[in-house]
């Protein structure tokens, strides 16, 4: 007598493999997504990282602030020329240098230097980058950065 699969053993069979195969699917999808959005959120982190490290280290040791108001700080470096940090759109920018990459944009960007210019002592920097392109929900990340810097060339 030949030993074979009955119709209900075989359809058993493709049963269990055809859910095992929709949670590996739906495992792997997720596991992808998560990578999509931690890659799209240490990039946003890294620049943002890269900018507040930037105008800190110039910024803290200004001999004059110029100029301060919510868009933009002119100040006087210990050497060289005036240096403007300003915002445009969707950018940060360094006197015509944009020191904000092509990867994010900025969404809110605010200055406020405490007491006024010329004796300004405290200057406060907050800002939220985003990251683009984005080509689905979870190539998105949005983060807010801030940091405050105390002249220490100052009286």
């Amino acid at each position: 007598m030949k030993q074979a699969f009955t119709l209900i053993e075989t359809v058993v069979a493709v049963g269990v493999f055809a859910v095992l195969s929709v949670v590996g699917s739906v495992l792997l999808f997720g596991i992808l997504r998560g990578s999509k959005k931690s890659a799209a959120v240490s990039v946003v982190r890294a620049e943002g990282a890269n900018i507040i490290n930037s105008m800190t280290s110039t910024l803290r040791f200004a001999q004059e602030i110029v100029d301060c108001n919510s868009t933009s700080i002119t100040f006087k470096p210990q050497l060289g020329d005036n240096i403007i940090y300003t915002n445009t759109d969707t950018t940060i920018a360094s006197n015509s240098a944009v020191i904000s990459s092509n990867q994010v944009k900025v969404k809110s960007f605010s200055i406020t230097c405490s007491p006024l210019p010329p004796k300004t002592k405290i200057i406060n920097i907050s800002f939220s980058l985003e990251r683009v392109p984005t080509t689905s929900v979870f190539d998105q990340a949005e983060i807010p950065f801030q940091t405050q810097v105390v002249l220490r060339n100052r009286d």
